[in-house]
């Protein structure tokens, strides 16, 4: 997580990107200026006044989002853009997926659970057995966590 007065980077494809409106942190949440992120994929962004929809195509992959919605459209199917972030204690199997372009794992803090360094395209799964509180799940690779790949989980 980017610390108060530290500037947040965005690295797409590991190239160091700066936009007109800077990241910025809401709510434990990282905003990045939705436009010029998908630009900088190479996606065409659209803008419907009237909707109040934004729409990025590129390739066959289309995304359209409603200001104040929770979800998107990606290729005519609903996704959520928030996962939950509570769940019961005991047991927890985290399905770990690199959908990046640089190498990433998984590990939640204080304890010893980590997963194994996985490339673009792999994936694994980790069990880890939490009591009730609050765990910080983070990429320990490299200086990813100080990037802000970074998520909280509370355990009830």
């Amino acid at each position: 997580m980017a610390m108060q007065g530290k500037q947040i980077a965005v690295l797409v494809d590991g190239k160091p990107q700066h936009y007109a409106m800077p990241p910025r942190m809401m709510n434990s949440r990282v905003m990045v200026p939705m436009r010029e992120i998908f630009q900088s994929l190479g996606a065409t962004v659209n803008w419907d006044a009237k909707q109040r929809m934004v729409s990025a195509m590129r390739g066959a992959t289309e995304v359209k989002l409603r200001i104040g919605d929770r979800e998107a459209m990606v290729n005519r199917k609903r996704v959520m853009l928030e996962e939950p972030s509570k769940v019961k204690a005991g047991k927890i199997k985290f399905d770990v997926v690199n959908d990046g372009t640089l190498p990433h794992a998984l590990a939640i803090e204080a304890m010893t659970v980590k997963s194994e360094t996985l490339s673009p395209g792999q994936k694994t799964a980790v069990t880890a057995d939490l009591k009730p509180g609050t765990y910080t799940l983070y990429c320990p690779i490299g200086g990813h966590r100080a990037l802000g790949v970074v998520a909280k989980l509370t355990v009830e």
